[in-house]
């Protein structure tokens, strides 16, 4: 079952890297920029803490009050335009606009530079900004930074914000724009494999977009989000296409402050194999009720004896909570060890474990009492079948991710058989806490792609 999630997985990101693609291609061609907001999604497209200065109606149209001094941050939605390829903010108003506006713009979301440009008097319904200038570099901290120049030394931008100074009366937009520049009429395309590696190319950011075409197949789904995550990083607006894919779906025009793609039909798929997943692990649960009746191989019954079989029938004495934590600290021990020589760990990396030992907490309640406990021991009196069985559910529930998938089947069958077996949480949430944050840490995000599952892991 963890193999055909790992193909169905592996299918559907081939095919959500291709439709985004096309999509990016289709918008291209047709010179129709991603960074354009006509407001039809007031909350999507507007930062939520700048939605109060603006009221909507079903018109797709915002409106702020003369006396507000309103200002409006569009959404990104964490992506990065580059420069080279937009020189110029075009806002349309369905009445004229007079008065002062200031635009400000952020180059990367996490520094504490913002760069502005000067004042502009807005006069019109339709007013076109010149954006190649230099831009007036302002620190959080009130200090003058360098101007830099749109295009040259400021390639890319994060964010945009409008400050409407004293309007002279209400203002209302009803979209704005950052164009393609005329010039950008080619897209230029390189080679890429699954390492990143994009061989002898000069494939810098360019007045260009740049076709990154993925020749060959890897093995984990993944490696294609992080090559996707990777290039858009590097390299602002690019296109990132798999050689030879055909699409399920129909491709549309792409929009960066609104969904990529509808990733519906890869959720319904997904789920679906995860729904039969289930199924086969409660049909199990119903077929294999071994109760105390022991299978007939010797080994078997020489493995299990009565600790497979019969629940914890008396009180939990104190050399039994030393076991308990023997049981769990050593195998957790002996994995740290092994990954602190992969990669030894600074304490930078332990700094979010209390919140996360909250969460291990509440996951190993889930897997130990509510899945193998409740749900399956009760049916099956079989510690051993019972914790397999809880951690396949848990495994399942985090695909699409394949290497967390095999990861939390195997820890979770230990730490399922141990609640079975001790009844004690603590433990087994350290256990969890310590070696997840580990994992982390060891594990690149090309094998991991930052433990994003389900829906989450192709948004």
């Amino acid at each position: 079952m963890l193999c055909v999630v790992s193909f169905v997985s592996w299918q559907l990101t081939q095919q959500r890297i291709a439709l985004e693609a096309e999509n990016k291609l289709n918008a291209i061609q047709s010179m129709q920029s991603p960074f354009t907001w006509d407001f039809s999604d007031f909350n999507q497209q507007v930062v939520e803490s700048f939605q109060p200065y603006w009221q909507t109606d079903n018109s797709q149209t915002i409106h702020a009050q003369q006396a507000s001094n309103p200002q409006l941050s569009v959404n990104f939605s964490g992506q990065t335009l580059s420069t080279l390829l937009h020189d110029k903010l075009i806002i349309y108003s369905a009445t004229t606009l007079q008065g002062q506006l200031k635009i400000q713009i952020k180059n990367e979301l996490g520094d504490g530079v913002f760069y502005y440009s000067e004042l502009h008097h807005v006069s019109g319904k339709v007013i076109e900004i010149d954006l190649k200038k230099a831009w007036k570099g302002y620190k959080t901290t009130g200090e003058n930074v360098a101007s830099v120049i749109w295009g040259k030394e400021l390639t890319k931008i994060s964010s945009l914000v409008l400050v409407f100074e004293n309007p002279n009366k209400a203002i209302t937009i009803n979209k704005i724009t950052l164009p393609y520049s005329p010039q950008v009429l080619s897209v230029k395309q390189v080679n890429i494999n699954c390492d990143g590696y994009v061989g002898k190319t000069d494939a810098s950011l360019s007045d260009e977009i740049i076709q990154f075409e993925l020749q060959q197949r890897c093995l984990l789904p993944s490696s294609y989000m992080w090559l996707k995550q990777r290039l858009a990083m590097h390299y602002p607006e690019s296109v990132f296409s798999i050689k030879g894919i055909k699409l399920w779906q129909k491709s549309t025009l792409h929009q960066v402050n609104k969904s990529y793609t509808s990733i519906t039909l890869f959720n319904v798929i997904l789920y679906a194999v995860l729904a039969l997943g289930l199924l086969l692990v409660f049909w199990l649960r119903a077929q294999y009720a071994i109760k105390e009746k022991a299978i007939e191989q010797p080994w078997y019954q020489w493995a299990t004896k009565q600790m497979l079989f019969k629940g914890a029938k008396t009180a939990i004495k104190p050399y039994h909570l030393l076991i308990n934590y023997a049981v769990v600290v050593i195998p957790t021990l002996v994995v740290f060890i092994v990954m602190a020589f992969i990669d030894f760990p600074e304490l930078q990396a332990f700094k979010k474990f209390p919140l996360y030992f909250l969460w291990a907490l509440l996951q190993q309640f889930f897997l130990g009492y509510v899945l193998a406990q409740r749900i399956f021991y009760n049916k099956t009196e079989n510690r051993l079948l019972s914790a397999l069985l809880a951690a396949a559910v848990f495994s399942l529930m985090h695909a699409p991710s394949v290497t967390l998938v095999l990861a939390t089947f195997i820890a979770g069958g230990l730490w399922a058989y141990a609640f079975l077996v001790f009844k004690r949480l603590l433990p087994l949430a350290l256990s969890h806490a310590v070696l997840a944050l580990m994992f982390y840490h060891v594990v690149t995000d090309k094998v991991l792609y930052s433990a994003k599952v389900m829906q989450w892991f192709w948004e």
